[in-house]
């Protein structure tokens, strides 16, 4: 509206002066050529002073004119430029008690217990005998080369025991049961061994020719065991029935 009434009041005061100027003009003409001349330079002089009014009033339209455009993105980014130099943007929001909850407590998971691995010294003694050692082979007399357990003696005559590891093959009275453990010592010309009961026979056990028999590769090894008396045998793991 302000617009719009700054136009009328230029184009009013435009009106008026051409309306001034003419009245001049005509009231000062004279009928010779030589005044009219004088005229015209007074003309010239009036049209020069239209011509700076018509310029001040447009310079005043132009001071009171609104229609100044801004630019609202330049606006935008000062003001948010402004608002991060007071308030510096922090990378993590999150309070410490935010983050507390937010880890979840990890329910503890029991390790079972570690295997006890023991050296065959350090197992307990269950019981002792004293007895006949001998030595014999798959190709014995009237022997199918399998022990009573099905282990093939042809093949090896040790065995894996997962918990003694590898174990030197027995025959014994059946009383002791399968898988029973002992530790044979005081064997002339040998070490102390651990041995597996695998196997049974009608010459081995208690009240008989030996009291337990070592399994060898065959009867003709040089070093198999004939009859060897005063032998320690200390029991270490009971067996299982036959």
């Amino acid at each position: 509206m302000k617009k719009i009434a700054t136009k009328i009041i230029t184009i009013s005061s435009q009106i008026g002066i051409a309306s001034l100027f003419l009245v001049l003009l005509f009231s000062n003409a004279k009928a010779d050529d030589e005044v009219i001349v004088l005229e015209n330079n007074n003309f010239n002089k009036m049209a020069d002073s239209v011509f700076s009014l018509f310029k001040k009033e447009e310079l005043m339209t132009a001071a009171t004119d609104d229609s100044i455009v801004v630019d609202l993105d330049d606006v935008s980014n000062d003001l948010n430029k402004k608002e991060e130099e007071e308030n510096p943007k922090n990378e993590d929001n999150t309070s410490e008690e935010t983050k507390k909850e937010e880890i979840k407590e990890v329910p503890k998971v029991e390790e079972p217990p570690a295997v006890e691995n023991k050296t065959p010294l350090e197992y307990e003694v269950l019981e002792t005998y004293v007895g006949n050692l001998t030595g014999y082979g798959p190709d014995c007399y009237g022997c199918s080369g399998k022990t009573r357990s099905g282990h093939d003696l042809n093949k090896s005559v040790y065995y894996d025991d997962p918990e003694f590891g590898t174990v030197r093959i027995l025959a014994a009275d059946s009383s002791f049961g399968k898988n029973a453990i002992f530790r044979v010592s005081n064997v002339p010309g040998m070490d102390s061994f651990i041995g597996i009961v695998l196997d049974t026979g009608g010459n081995v056990g208690f009240n008989r020719g030996t009291l337990f028999d070592l399994a060898f590769a065959t009867e003709k090894d040089p070093n198999i065991i004939g009859l060897t008396s005063n032998v320690t045998f200390e029991l270490l793991r009971r067996g299982i029935a036959w």
